[in-house]
């Protein structure tokens, strides 16, 4: 099964059509780290995930830098984690 968190809930209604995908709506956050975190404990809270499973975490990370970028155009942070 693959999660997708998206915050714009058009992403969340195209993803919605493809088979085996369950999008979830995220709020945006200033951290990757409290961003996945937040994913993850609400997956775990829901029941889809268990101790021992293995995540592939991948995410679009626009620069701080950059104000004049609003979303990720391309997937630039991977990680692989044991729950």
């Amino acid at each position: 099964v693959f999660f997708s968190y998206f915050q714009y809930l058009h992403y969340i209604r195209q993803m919605m059509l493809l088979w085996g995908v369950v999008p979830v709506k995220a709020e945006r956050s200033d951290s990757t780290d409290k961003l996945v975190a937040d994913s993850l404990s609400t997956l775990k809270r829901k029941e889809l995930l268990k101790s021992g499973d293995m995540v592939v975490v991948t995410a679009g990370i626009v620069p701080q830098s950059d104000e004049d970028i609003k979303a990720a155009a391309h997937t630039n942070v991977m990680q692989v984690l044991k729950i």
